[in-house]
């Protein structure tokens, strides 16, 4: 469109040069307001409103793919994300679809949505955050401590990815820090029973038993029934020689996950990385 509008001012310049020739230097009012309309058609067919148009029903689509998330309908939330993506770049796509994948489990395509999302858009932290969780469940420390770094940068008062950057620094034996993020966590967010159980697994992979054990109680406290949290406990009783607490704990944790009393008493099992 815009080659066509250039071919005829040039042509019309031609014959407005032809006329002037011609008229010895005089122009009639009627090739000036000729020439005027030319112009107007020009800086018409040039205008942004003749680009191409842009999917005003992106946000619905997205909001539309978040419900089905939300709702656990996984897979059709994949397929709505990647046609969005076929039409075009969208950060958010790419982040809601990598959700979906690291709840499939793939977490290396998960990464991947994740890091095309940090390429479209740079400054926001929950792409950096997301990236590193998966990054964390992968194994791969180094790299998710440098994307929960990078998020904590953008966001310094994030509760969350303080515990989780807490976890890869536990994971990697950096337990004073490690304890400096959690209790960073703990007092933006003093009734999360969860931190105050990942504070008690740092301590206990620190070898530091008797605090630890203080901070299960206060996580089974505010979540009464929280298996994770008495599983641990009994862990850290049984290195204290609390024998029967430890064998309490373990019963209680392993009655708990199975959701019914446990035919066979045991020892429990071992405890998980937060």
């Amino acid at each position: 469109m815009i080659c066509l509008a250039c071919d005829c001012i040039i042509e019309y310049f031609n014959v407005i040069g032809k006329a002037f020739k011609d008229s010895g230097g005089a122009i009639s009012m009627f090739w000036i307001s000729k020439l005027a309309l030319f112009i107007v058609f020009f800086l018409l067919a040039t205008s942004p409103c003749n680009s191409q148009p842009v999917d005003t029903d992106v946000t619905s689509r997205l909001e539309s793919a978040k419900t089905l998330l939300e709702a656990g309908k996984i897979d059709e939330s994949i397929e709505v994300l990647s046609r969005i993506l076929e039409s075009g770049a969208s950060p958010l796509a790419n982040y809601y679809r990598g959700m979906a994948l690291t709840q499939k489990g793939m977490q290396a395509a998960a990464i991947r949505d994740y890091s095309e999302a940090i390429k479209k858009e740079p400054t926001q932290s929950v792409y950096y955050a997301r990236r590193g969780i998966s990054r964390l469940s992968q194994g791969d420390i180094p790299d998710a401590i440098t994307d929960l770094n990078r998020s904590l940068e953008l966001e310094p008062s994030s509760p969350s990815v303080l515990s989780f950057r807490a976890r890869a620094l536990m994971m990697s034996s950096r337990h004073s820090q490690a304890l400096e993020d959690i209790n960073k966590a703990i007092q933006l967010s003093p009734n999360n029973s969860g931190f105050f159980k990942l504070r008690g697994d740092i301590l206990t992979s620190a070898e530091n038993y008797e605090n630890a054990v203080l901070d299960y109680d206060r996580a089974i406290q505010l979540t009464p029934g929280f298996a994770a949290a008495l599983n641990n406990r009994g862990i850290a009783l049984a290195h204290l020689n609390r024998v029967k607490e430890a064998v309490d704990d373990l019963n209680a944790a392993m009655d708990l996950a199975s959701s019914r009393p446990s035919p066979t008493r045991g020892q429990g099992f071992p405890a998980t990385p937060w």
